[in-house]
């Protein structure tokens, strides 16, 4: 501290730590100083010579780098004893250069009583200090260097206890003339100056003392320091979350009292003072001690050993996290425990626990001077607090909820400097909140609402940048493929040249393809890839991400990687034909055959339930014709003659994807069955003509006599089921005398007319025919409500009719020439698939009910196609088969002969087939039955009959009667 005086009066005082000091510029000023701060002047100085000017400099200098505090409140340390009042030479001085305060008295060093016992007597501190500083005053000389280093080192003891010592330092001519004038006077002399002026000195301090208006005002402060200790101890004993920032407001409140008196405080060593210094110093230490101590206001105060310890500003943020973790606990126990839901969020301590968050994070904002995140914050985003809340608003629960979250929203962006809505756990849940605004018109919360918006919108003015995290990327991607649609579409065949041959758009287009197909995860599970049905492109791209996007791991990529499939399918399906082969070309290169392929000939067997599951996902989404033609040769080869048995397949992947619906795990026979079950119900000519017609195009499985009468054909039927002749049920298959035969059945006179003409059987003996195929002692579908028969002819119907509409353009024949002639192959082969279809159809008592019913929906899309040899072969009971050839009546034939054998041995079976039947319509609960596989499998058995007998007699009487839907299929 820089103290200037006139005439033995304080002037002006400059603080100097901070402050810059420099000679000023310019020959007329050599001898000037100046002291700035912040680049401001606030002092001159004017010296007598360039030497002194120097010696000032470097003075004033080291000033200015010492520190402005302690680290600790008070510092003690030991000081070297001296004879009182004596300089290093023994020769005694004035008591006028040891004016000094005494140290604070260790009442407000332990001022709640809780630290040591340990006290230090005024006198002990005035000594030490005193002979300290009298020491180094006449140690050393103003203009020499060690006295600058004596005078930078007192200014450092005097900043450090600034609070409770007031000293003058004198100026360095002072101290010379001083030292001069001791030097010449005589000793006699000396010491009755000395005397003289200490008598002096006594008395004018003592009329200060008497002048000073604090003396008047101290009893009213110590009464306020006692109220703060109080309201410090009450306030400790009230600590809960939250009670730090009541503390801090208290602590400044009480600050702002206590230090708005400016304490001027003066003492003396003397003895004939010590009387009156020794009332008066305990009480002005005390004041100036509960200065200090209000100087930096504390989060909380703790006593250790006779000091009062501050909370730095590092403790204090983590008093700070724990009581923001605590009020966040405190609205989650909430949740837990609660029992009432009906209960309204007022009356709960929600509301309160979110105000204080909120003020928690403002209150962390402003301590922080650099601004960055604080814990609180950091918390409060990693922890996704925000999106919880909206959750909470979004279910109404407590009610209220949501007027509620409005309001701490609103509070939060209002208050907090710091830009929130960049974060991703901050503009998602407030977009959330924008789509519940305005949802409900009745609504409680209009007041709310609409200030959320306002100050949503007032962010977005203030920061206009922020107008992109509320502008998805789904919807930047989704405007630029709607221009890349555009591009495509032109008809300038030099256009699509140019995008093929000179641009990467097909290269694009397959190679995101295949990445986003790498991100779906291995081993998804095959249900929920069913579950998640067909996926838009527009619709994807046009909503924003739903809650329930990562409903099961895999989902977000699995919707990502469908919905670009569906965009390429749109583009291939509108592009220009240049475009779209060329992109279809890329597609099958790129994906199919290096991705794709890979994957599904993989051996793992939960690798092959997720490729294959996957596979039927895409199948589903490829309509366009030439993306679908690539990915339909891609999977079952371009081969169109008839299949060798003995042959190894010439498409691998074909085979494989065959043999597997008859693989020896469940799961993946029922996985690989859905995706035939899919990819027959694709509108190309090459999947049903690949698969089965390429063996029935020569009608290779009829015997030579195909051409005879009716009767040899029944002949025929009978020879091939000669085992069964003498079961007393077998007879009843044929004959249907028990079997009431419903109205449907009955064919037009005109249809049995047109049938006869044309040498074929008629439509009621055919149906008849599929109807008796089981007997009556295994029949429960008359014994239980709901089974109609009816549902069967209006679902076959309609499926006829969509299977009719699809293969019109394929123009396959109407019908089958009896003449024409039959291959003379000695062996016929029904196929491939066929094969491993009967095969399961032979096992339907030995499989799982969910199998055998996806290998029954799978023969049905078969029989509905209106191809006359895929009719014949199917569902014609009175074809003349070669040796050794089987049909889907024959496998039937022989199921059910197996059946009859078996239920001899199974008790009560009438019984438990009526009881599983109304199990699985859920007339009764489920519970453990012997035999259930094999009960199961009879109850598919017989509904399959009368599916196989509704589909023949749409069929029959639409080829028959000659109508119009009959004449364009047929």
């Amino acid at each position: 501290m820089l103290l200037m005086y006139r005439d033995s009066k304080l002037l002006h005082s400059v603080h100097l730590p901070g402050c810059e000091v420099g000679a000023a510029e310019g020959a007329a000023h050599k001898c000037r100083l100046t002291i700035s701060r912040q680049r401001r002047e606030v002092a001159v100085l004017q010296t007598e010579s360039s030497e002194e000017r120097d010696q000032w400099l470097r003075l004033l200098r080291a000033g200015c780098a010492t520190e402005t505090e302690s680290t600790h409140l008070y510092e003690e340390a030991p000081l070297p004893s001296r004879p009182q009042n004596t300089l290093s030479n023994g020769i005694p001085v004035s008591d006028f250069l040891l004016k000094r305060v005494t140290t604070p008295n260790a009442y407000m060093d332990d001022p709640f009583g809780q630290g040591s016992n340990r006290r230090t007597t005024p006198e002990d501190g005035d000594h030490s200090s005193s002979q300290h500083l009298r020491d180094n005053l006449l140690n050393h000389q103003p203009g020499s260097r060690e006295g600058a280093a004596f005078v930078e080192s007192y200014h450092h003891s005097v900043n450090k206890n600034s609070a409770g010592r007031y000293n003058t330092l004198p100026s360095a001519i002072f101290l010379k003339s001083w030292s001069d004038f001791e030097t010449k006077m005589p000793g006699d002399e000396k010491e009755a100056r000395r005397n003289q002026s200490t008598q002096t000195e006594k008395k004018d301090f003592k009329e200060a003392m008497d002048s000073v208006p604090e003396k008047k005002t101290l009893p009213r402060l110590e009464e306020k320091i006692r109220q703060l200790e109080q309201a410090v101890y009450r306030a400790k004993e009230r600590v809960k979350s939250g009670s730090e920032l009541n503390l801090l407001s208290l602590s400044k409140t009480f600050k702002r009292t206590s230090c708005g008196q400016t304490l001027a405080l003066f003492s003396s060593n003397s003895e004939t003072a010590h009387s009156e210094g020794a009332i008066v110093n305990p009480m002005l230490r005390r004041a100036a001690s509960a200065k200090s101590c209000l100087r930096r206001t504390p989060s909380v105060l703790g006593v250790e050993k006779g000091k009062v310890l501050q909370k730095t500003k590092e403790e204090e943020p983590v008093q700070l996290l724990e009581s923001f973790i605590g009020h966040w606990k405190g609205i989650t126990n909430y949740y837990i425990v609660t029992t009432d839901e009906d209960i309204p969020v007022k009356q709960t301590d929600i509301p309160w626990h979110l105000r204080q968050m909120v003020d928690i994070l403002a209150y962390e904002e402003k301590q922080s001077d650099s601004g960055e995140t604080g814990p609180c914050l950091e918390y409060f985003l990693q922890h996704k607090i925000l999106e919880t809340l909206c959750t909470l608003a979004k279910a109404g629960y407590p009610p209220g909820m949501k007027q509620q979250v409005l309001v701490i929203i609103i509070r939060l962006l209002g208050q907090i400097q710091q830009p929130l809505l960049p974060h991703v756990n901050v503009h998602r849940p407030v977009q959330k909140l924008i789509c519940l605004c305005g949802v409900d018109p009745a609504s409680k919360t209009k007041k709310e609402e609409v200030q959320f918006l306002t100050t949503v919108c007032m962010k977005l003015k203030q920061d206009p940048y922020l107008l992109n995290f509320f502008i998805e990327e789904g919807r930047f991607a989704f405007k630029a493929c709607e221009g890349l649609l555009l591009l495509v579409t032109l008809p300038e065949e030099m256009a699509a040249r140019y995008m093929v041959q000179n641009t990467a758009l097909c290269r694009t287009l397959a190679d995101r393809l295949s990445d986003l197909y790498k991100l779906i995860p291995e081993g998804i599970d095959p249900g929920q890839v069913e579950s998640l049905g067909r996926v838009h492109w527009r619709s994807h791209g046009a909503a924003s991400s739903g809650e329930d996007e990562e409903s099961f791991p895999g989902k977000g990529a699995m919707v990502t990687f469908f919905s670009w499939l569906d965009y390429c399918n749109d583009l291939v399906g509108e592009a220009h034909t240049l475009t779209a082969a060329a992109a279809a070309r890329e597609i099958r290169t790129r994906f199919f055959l290096n991705v794709l392929e890979p994957q599904l000939l993989q051996v793992s067997e939960i690798g092959i339930l997720s490729a294959t599951a996957l596979l039927k996902g895409i199948v589903s989404h490829v309509t366009s014709s030439q993306l679908l033609d690539e990915l339909v040769h891609f999977l079952l080869g371009d081969e169109r003659q008839a299949e060798v048995p003995t042959e190894s397949g010439c498409h691998p992947l074909r085979s494989h994807l065959i043999e597997r619906c008859n693989h020896l795990s469940d799961e993946i026979s029922l996985c690989s069955l859905r995706f035939f079950e899919q990819i027959l119900q694709k509108s190309h000519e090459h999947i049903i003509y690949n698969l089965v017609l390429r063996n029935l195009s020569d009608r290779c499985y009829i015997a030579q006599n195909g051409g005879q009468e009716e009767g040899a054909a029944d002949n025929e039927h009978l020879n091939e089921t000669e085992e069964l002749e003498d079961d007393p049920f077998f007879t009843d298959i044929y004959l249907g005398s028990r079997y009431p035969a419903s109205d449907w059945l009955i064919a037009p006179a005109s249809t049995q007319e047109a049938a006869k003409a044309n040498g074929k059987p008629g439509v009621s003996r055919i149906v008849h025919s599929f109807l008796c195929l089981v007997p009556d002692a295994v029949k429960t579908s008359h014994l239980v409500a709901g089974s109609s028969d009816d549902t069967y002819l209006l679902d076959a119907h309609r499926l006829f009719q969509e299977c009719c509409s699809k293969v019109r353009a394929w123009n396959w024949p109407r019908s089958s020439n009896a003449a024409e002639n039959c291959c003379s192959a000695a062996t016929f082969y029904e196929g491939d698939f066929l094969k491993t279809l009967f095969d399961r159809m032979a096992q339907i008592l030995h499989q799982p009910y969910e199998l055998n019913l996806q290998m029954t929906s799978v023969i049905s899309k078969l029989a509905l196609f209106p191809h006359p040899h895929l009719h014949e072969y199917l569902l014609d009971p009175y074809v003349n088969l070669v040796t050794g050839c089987r049909s889907l009546f024959s496998v039937i034939v022989r199921v059910i002969g197996d059946l009859m054998q078996r239920i001899q041995r199974i008790p009560q079976f009438d019984a438990k087939l009526l009881l599983v039947r109304r199990q699985l319509m859920g007339l009764e609960p489920e519970s453990m039955i012997d035999h259930a596989t094999l009960l199961k499998g009879v109850i598919v058995l017989e509904e399959f009959c009368k599916e196989l007998a509704a589909i023949s007699f749409v069929k029959c009487s639409s080829e028959l009667s000659g109508d119009r839907l009959g004449s364009q299929c047929l």
